[in-house]
């Protein structure tokens, strides 16, 4: 279950680097993490998708909405599709989810993580994209959209610059209301909040 997940290695897909990955900014930027397992995302923010607040308690889109019955005592649903919203544990969400989108089987991948439960992609916190170009936009929007938990995106093996942020910029618009909380994308050498 969800608990096994939480010791398991933190990356969505089990795969050996390439050799050409540089896995140093990995590994030297503490990944991010939820405080305590307190009742957030329980209520409505009132800012909704306007929400500046950086650690605001209160959900900004029904994708990231717990449900209320689970966080306070058992919720009845047990097929990983709860209408009141998810079943995850702030300690549950601590996951990696890595894609190179040069890797032939990236479709097969997001296919995996599509099929995946609410509450089983509700656990990635850190989204990181290898190989990333322009013409792939539409496979990282689709991914952005299924990871509702998302902080940050990384994108390690790319430098920043102007043309590159400001399509992040868009995309990130796109999947505001999927993953309100992404808002940090960290580049080869420069970060962005």
């Amino acid at each position: 279950g969800r608990a096994a997940a939480a010791a398991a290695p933190v990356t969505g897909f089990e795969r050996s680097p390439s050799p050409c990955q540089d896995r140093s900014l990995l590994e030297q930027r503490p990944r991010p993490h939820l405080e305590a397992d307190l009742p957030w995302n329980v209520d409505e923010c009132p800012e909704k998708l306007n929400c500046q607040v950086e650690g605001c308690l209160r959900y900004h889109s029904l994708a990231e909405r717990r449900c209320r019955k689970f966080v306070l005592t058992q919720c009845s649903c047990q097929t990983g599709f709860c209408e009141s919203g998810l079943h995850i544990k702030s300690p549950e969400v601590c996951l990696d989810f890595e894609l190179d989108l040069d890797k032939r089987g990236v479709l097969g991948d997001m296919r995996t993580l599509e099929a995946k439960t609410p509450d089983d992609r509700a656990q990635y916190l850190r989204l990181v994209v290898w190989n990333f170009a322009m013409i792939k936009s539409a496979v990282l929007l689709r991914l952005m959209q299924k990871l509702p938990m998302i902080r940050e995106i990384l994108l390690p093996d790319r430098k920043m610059d102007v043309i590159l942020v400001i399509h992040l910029l868009r995309l990130l618009s796109e999947a505001n209301s999927s993953c309100p909380r992404l808002r940090i994308a960290v580049f080869q050498d420069h970060d962005i909040n």
